[in-house]
């Protein structure tokens, strides 16, 4: 074989092995577009794929899909049979990230347990979990207090503050 030939091989193998990537869905930021007191949110996926349109070869990238329904994960636990943890709502507009399950959470979400799920998609949009927290440079958190654990409205009004020795402080 020429080198020619493997070039092209190789070329075109990229290309199959990109159109399966990026379809693969693994952890991606939001925006939340609305919040349920259910602990689910609808977003909007930050990130754009190209597309070539078959018709004219153009390149295209439309707004990525909105997300219904999305489990936000708390910090939760059951202790003596009662649920306890720290658990708040989620804003329009805030920035999320979002990770996607390996296979359909339908069928563990709805029934919990070890579960054999019916459907057989994989790293699909509608499988994302939602871990809030992350924030863009453009909308930096305040400065956060390194010898401190804070709870609450890091502005200040309305936080719970606990140093090392234990001294808690509310504001």
């Amino acid at each position: 074989m020429d080198s020619g030939y493997r070039v092209k091989h190789h070329e075109m193998l990229d290309v199959v092995i990109r159109s399966y990537l990026v379809r693969l869905n693994g952890g991606y930021p939001a925006i939340v577009q609305k919040f349920y007191s259910s602990g689910k949110a609808d977003i909007q996926p930050c990130f754009k794929v190209a597309y070539v349109n078959p018709d004219d070869g153009s390149i295209e990238t439309p707004d990525p899909p909105i997300v219904t329904n999305v489990p936000v994960l708390y910090s939760i636990s059951v202790i003596g049979g009662r649920i306890s943890g720290h658990v708040y709502p989620l804003s329009p507009g805030q920035e999320v990230w979002c990770q996607v399950s390996q296979r359909s959470l339908e069928t563990y979400l709805n029934s919990g347990g070890v579960v054999d799920p019916a459907d057989t998609r994989m790293f699909d949009l509608s499988d994302s979990v939602i871990i809030a927290g992350i924030r863009p440079d453009n909308h930096p958190l305040p400065d956060i207090n390194t010898s401190k654990m804070l709870i609450g409205f890091l502005d200040g009004n309305g936080l719970i503050q606990i140093d090392t020795s234990g001294n808690v402080k509310i504001d």
